[in-house]
């Protein structure tokens, strides 16, 4: 049985039916926040079209397969794709690998090949702004930043160990960050 999503990213695709999603991670996906039809978003049971695409890449190439491979059994629907971290043609694409967390790390893919169009997201949290989402904006990206997965993860932890829970909305508003 595949965990509860934790990286949490709302974002509007001029076209749902052709959306590609690119993300660099090791956690199964439960939901996503899907358009709905008045242009906002809801949120739901996975809902993909008939042609939705996931590309996972990671340098560990069994672990990378073995998600792909949970995530086909349970989404049968999906198109999963592994061995290549080139972001070129995907709408959304996530670092969520520990690339980042220190100055001078490489970039966990190659920015030049993001379109303007690309929602970049990051799951690291020691600067707000990573090089990667720098690179990324610089390239006209929308990005969202990696306290922003934390902020969505703690509502869940805290419901699936039976604890009273919050809003990230309130985590959001009651933050005190420095970096």
């Amino acid at each position: 049985m595949l965990a509860r999503q934790f990286f949490h990213i709302d974002f509007k695709a001029e076209d749902t039916a052709n959306t590609r999603l690119a993300l660099d991670l090791y956690f199964p996906i439960h939901q996503l926040h899907q358009p709905a039809s008045d242009g906002e978003t809801q949120a739901g049971p996975a809902v993909f079209p008939v042609d939705a695409a996931i590309s996972l890449f990671d340098v560990n190439t069994a672990s990378c397969e073995a998600l792909a491979q949970r995530l086909k059994t349970h989404y049968p629907q999906i198109e999963v794709r592994t061995g290549s971290n080139d972001p070129a043609d995907h709408h959304l694409v996530v670092n969520a690998t520990p690339m980042g967390m220190n100055e001078g790390d490489p970039l966990p893919m190659d920015v030049s090949r993001l379109s303007p169009e690309t929602f970049v997201g990051e799951v690291v949290m020691k600067a707000e702004t990573t090089a990667f989402l720098a690179a990324a904006q610089a390239r006209g990206c929308r990005t969202q930043v990696g306290t922003d997965m934390l902020y969505e993860q703690i509502p869940a932890y805290l419901e699936y160990f039976g604890l009273p829970t919050t809003t990230a909305e309130v985590l959001r508003n009651g933050a005190k960050l420095s970096y």
